[in-house]
């Protein structure tokens, strides 16, 4: 049976940093539940969060020049897949290629100025080698100061397509016109009702990784590690309970995303404050201080939030601010209120 192609989707990745973190934390995930029997390796030495942190660093600066009123980003890099069915299975060499090939594509589609080596090393690549085994490439939407913004043009999608079926025939002389699916029968959808608790069930394991990673392994951030992981189990034992409780579900859910963007705002906030007294700049060590108190006290003044947040605020700021003292600095510490959560932080 002769196909047309092979696979290849895309979609810009939602929600900004909170939501690149989650899908680019996602793909490189060997311990997901959807990863059973995927083996996940990275090319061109991936890293990924040195992508997150540079794609995020870079388009918050971006965001910060734009002094015309254009548009906020708010989607911070879009997401390729190259999918090949059963049972083709490329080695890492030839993965290696072909993404070469897909790289300098949308560098030469988009004329991008820059040297198409940079280019790459601001993407991440990562292979899921399963059944269905694929390549996964994440562009960041602003690259080298400018707004890739032809990304997701459907041009740009049909060169990648064709050089996707170019490539696998060149390097590993597969054809896609020779090619006979091995399964036409893909069983049952799940239900709608069930896909929503799993997908409501996965952001809360993402919330619960993210808020940890964030915390350089304190103690504090033990406590709200297991706390999350806690309020996970009973997600689980409530599944039994579904059609009643979906409710339930679904707060937890909104909670947990609160505190995800919340922390994932102040934590960008209080780098700039940190920026700004190394660079002993007055006015913006005010604007910014202001700003982490700000963010700080979005989070503390949440019914959302409970005491082993607040620790976490007051212990994120006090090893900024050790870390500032030590290196002989002068330093205002932030302040923030709470709602009668503690009484020994201000």
């Amino acid at each position: 049976m002769s196909i047309k192609n092979w696979i290849v989707t895309t979609e810009r990745v939602k929600k900004k940093d909170v939501g690149l973190s989650e899908y680019a934390s996602y793909l490189a995930s060997a311990k997901h539940k959807n990863h059973k029997n995927t083996t996940i390796y990275a090319l061109f030495n991936s890293d990924v969060n040195t992508f997150l942190n540079n794609t995020i660093q870079e388009t918050i600066a971006f965001d910060a020049k734009n002094k015309k009123g254009g548009r906020k980003v708010e989607s911070f890099a879009q997401s390729f897949n190259f999918i090949l069915p059963p049972p083709h299975k490329p080695t890492a060499e030839q993965w290696t290629k072909i993404s070469k090939d897909l790289v300098n594509t949308i560098h030469k589609e988009l004329e991008i100025k820059e040297d198409v080596n940079r280019f790459g090393r601001a993407c991440f690549l990562n292979i899921h080698d399963q059944t269905n085994p694929h390549l996964n490439l994440l562009v960041p939407r602003i690259f080298a100061g400018e707004r890739l913004a032809d990304l997701d043009r459907k041009n740009v999608l049909a060169k990648l397509k064709l050089q996707f079926n170019q490539s696998v025939l060149k390097h590993c002389n597969i054809d896609h016109t020779h090619h006979n699916p091995l399964r036409t029968n893909v069983g049952r959808r799940k239900t709608a009702q069930r896909h929503e608790y799993d997908k409501a069930k996965e952001e809360a394991q993402n919330a619960s990784k993210l808020v940890f990673e964030a915390q350089n392994s304190s103690a504090m951030a033990v406590l709200a590690q297991k706390e999350t992981e806690t309020k996970l189990k009973e997600l689980e034992v409530k599944e039994i309970e579904l059609d009643n409780k979906r409710s339930q579900i679904m707060l937890e859910k909104a909670k947990l995303n609160f505190i995800v963007k919340a922390f994932n705002d102040f934590k960008s906030s209080l780098i700039r404050w940190v920026n700004s007294v190394r660079n002993d700049s007055t006015l913006d060590i005010l604007i910014n201080r202001q700003d982490v108190e700000e963010k700080a006290n979005r989070i503390t003044e949440s019914d959302n939030a409970d005491e082993s947040d607040v620790l976490l605020v007051d212990n994120m700021i006090g090893a900024e601010v050790t870390a500032l003292e030590k290196n002989g600095l002068e330093v205002t510490r932030p302040n923030y209120r709470r709602r009668n959560k503690l009484d020994s932080f201000t």
